[in-house]
């Protein structure tokens, strides 16, 4: 039997500059773990990119500094005793934007992105977030070295003018000092970072088009099959049995999806499910790698798996409980995991109590909502596909599957 998840003590304040501030406390090492998340959604992607790589370039100490398709996103950690100076480096590069590190901070996103642009993994699912959200801002690739060279200084000047701004975005800190003390600390450090951000609403997500798979021609002796099935976001009451039915299904090393495509048919090494949360979408996301001559059958073997997911026993169940209450307190029991933790709930304006609800639907959900939430998230009718391979190998047996 598991005991009740501790949530540790914590403390939300909205400043009057508003900047929402979250802190929990942990005393595990005497650091302080920072993250903050500013809303970026439907900023041009190559002056994101760009102001993301230059924004604390200018500043003294670490920080990291990264953009998605919802947010800008600071990390850094600092010695607890040490945080007032870390918030004020941060304040600095917050409010004094000068775009001076444009060149070098276009070199790197440059570099970045003619990488990634390469790898198979990354074009696979640049065509799955196309063919799932088309011209929304959630499907639009990553920029490209020439979009980024095409990017005027002036462009990040307005857009951190426009953007970067305390109204909507959020801190979070865990570790030591005490939640008030370092919620006061923040206070005094970011108080000269003002500004209100514009509203600025995302047009909903449009319903996903289920069809056959999508073929992307990659040739090489492996297919990358990407399948995506649409779920509820963290805040839905489904969500739990959805954790719990991915889990059985392919979410961790004891499930159905590794026993039938690694163990049985030695297809892969390690076929997986995952949970995709963004602010406006949530997906299941199925990824195996396979040899091209067995892309067809992998692809029939993952269509029996999602059919049959209804079909999960109290054992299966039993043991993805057991995994997920475990890995929820591991994730929670140091600072990096924890504040990661408040980052992701805050995307979905949740905070730490949430995670003792949560602990309990995971403990209490029935083998009955399982299934049905298996029934109804996983149904291959529901799925929208991408296999990226060679053609030559692979055309024939998509036909066949």
């Amino acid at each position: 039997m598991i005991a009740p998840i501790s949530i540790p003590p914590w403390l939300q304040r909205r400043l009057p500059t508003g900047l929402t501030v979250a802190a929990a406390q942990r005393n595990s090492t005497p650091l302080a773990e920072i993250r903050m998340s500013i809303p970026f959604a439907r900023t041009p992607p190559a002056e994101s990119v760009l102001l993301a790589n230059t924004l604390l370039a200018g500043t003294r100490l670490d920080w990291a500094v990264a953009v998605d398709m919802d947010f800008l996103r600071i990390g850094g950690h600092a010695l607890a005793e040490d945080l007032p100076e870390f918030l004020r480096d941060l304040a600095c590069g917050l409010t004094g934007y000068s775009a001076d590190e444009l060149v070098a901070g276009r070199s790197r996103a440059a570099e970045v992105s003619r990488i990634e642009t390469a790898q198979p993994a990354v074009l696979v699912l640049q065509a799955l977030n196309n063919r799932l959200y088309g011209d929304h801002p959630y499907g639009l690739p990553m920029p490209s070295p020439d979009q980024l060279a095409g990017v005027p200084a002036e462009a990040l000047r307005s857009l951190h003018a426009r953007r970067v701004r305390p109204s909507g975005a959020t801190l979070l800190l865990a570790g030591q000092p005490d939640p008030a003390a370092a919620v006061e600390i923040a206070g005094e450090a970011l108080a000269g970072w003002q500004g209100e951000a514009p509203e600025v609403d995302l047009r909903p997500v449009p319903e996903p088009r289920p069809g056959p798979l999508e073929l992307v021609d990659g040739p090489g002796p492996s297919s990358l099959i990407r399948i995506a099935l649409p779920a509820p976001l963290r805040t839905d009451a489904a969500y739990p049995a959805l954790v719990l039915a991915n889990l059985v299904f392919g979410g961790y090393f004891c499930a159905r999806l590794t026993e039938n495509l690694r163990e049985r048919n030695e297809f892969c090494y390690a076929p997986s499910s995952s949970l995709v949360s963004v602010r406006s979408a949530g997906l299941v996301l199925v990824s195996a790698d396979v040899p091209a001559e067995v892309t067809g059958a992998a692809l029939r073997e993952i269509e029996c798996e999602l059919a049959g997911l209804a079909k999960l026993d109290a054992e299966e169940l039993d043991r993805a409980r057991h995994y997920a209450r475990g890995r929820l307190r591991m994730r929670a029991s140091t600072q990096a995991g924890l504040v990661d933790l408040m980052a992701d709930l805050a995307a979905h304006d949740l905070g730490l109590d949430w995670l003792a609800g949560y602990d309990g639907r995971l403990a209490s959900t029935s083998l009955d909502a399982v299934r049905e939430a298996a029934a109804r998230y996983f149904a291959p009718e529901r799925s929208v596909g991408v296999v990226l391979g060679d053609a030559d190998a692979v055309t024939e047996q998509l036909g066949e599957s």
